[in-house]
């Protein structure tokens, strides 16, 4: 008993911390979100700017300036594209850290292979989103061939980023899936190499396929690449009305597909795949068609 109050004595002797106010409270969680979101604008920024370059270095198109609002919109586009898809896997994973759960479970791997197929679902509906497409025509047969190589791309741009994980050490992992059941906590030397070279070609293999696939199929409402129909209003006699399709009436084109505007000019996108940069002081107006 002396012994049992010994220890009791012990512990309330322990010195607590003081208890935080609000105030301090909330000027931590508004530093963190600061943090966040700076993060956020500046990888989104960033993002946006070598999207735009790749899609327009790819069409042959002088590479636009290196200050322009639209990056930022295209880069939250690729980072919520590419990692939104992610967030029913990592709410499951952190339930079941919460739950103590065992990650090898039968349970658990019911919980992920649901949050998997959520994530599936996720990634249907932006395609649909962004593709403007109702999600009912990628069971009905309404879409073609080339609708299915943009899903399947998106697929794999957000798959891409499962391999760095794999390669983290494992005590990274435990803490992010809450299983404590393995304990190193160093690479071995053979992954050094491995990883730094995953590290480097994912983010570019996702760029490309982004830059490549998903950002010139997505709807330009949307800060995607998307080509715009547009009729230009042209002088009749500048020498760039002779490569484009010119309508019954006078110095207007017919619809055609705008795919971007740079500082040369209007960069027109034709049938046969021809780009055409329409100069902005050539052109008296554009009409933007529905």
């Amino acid at each position: 008993m002396a012994k049992k109050a010994e220890q009791a004595v012990t512990v309330d002797s322990v010195p607590l911390p003081p208890p935080r106010s609000l105030t301090d409270l909330v000027i931590d969680v508004g530093r963190q979100w600061a943090v966040l979101a700076g993060a956020i604008i500046g990888l989104g920024y960033v993002a946006g700017y070598l999207v735009i370059n790749l899609y327009l270095g790819y069409l042959g198109i002088r590479a636009p300036s290196l200050i322009a609002p639209r990056y930022l919109a295209t880069g939250v586009l690729y980072l919520v594209v590419t990692f939104l898809p992610y967030g029913p896997i990592i709410a499951a994973l952190w339930l079941l850290k919460r739950e103590n759960i065992p990650l090898r479970s039968w349970r658990s791997v019911g919980r992920i292979m649901l949050s998997i197929l959520l994530a599936l679902i996720v990634t249907l509906t932006l395609g649909s989103t962004l593709l403007e497409v109702k999600i009912s025509d990628f069971f009905n047969g309404a879409l073609s061939a080339g609708y299915w190589v943009v899903y399947v791309a998106y697929i794999i741009n957000t798959a891409l980023w499962v391999i760095p994980f794999a390669l983290l050490p494992s005590s990274v992992k435990s803490r992010i899936t809450g299983n404590t059941q393995t304990a190193d906590d160093e690479f071995a030397w053979y992954i050094y190499p491995a990883f730094v070279l995953i590290a480097v070609s994912v983010p570019l293999a996702s760029l490309f396929v982004f830059s490549r696939i998903i950002y010139p199929s997505s709807s330009a409402a949307y800060a995607g690449g998307g080509s715009v129909k547009v009729q230009i209003f042209i002088d009749s006699d500048a020498l760039v009305s002779q490569s484009l399709p010119m309508s019954d009436q006078d110095g207007v084109t017919e619809p055609i597909d705008l795919v971007d505007q740079s500082d040369d000019g209007y960069i027109i996108l034709l049938s046969d795949k021809t780009i055409v940069i329409v100069p902005k002081d050539q052109v008296r107006g554009v009409i933007i068609k529905p």
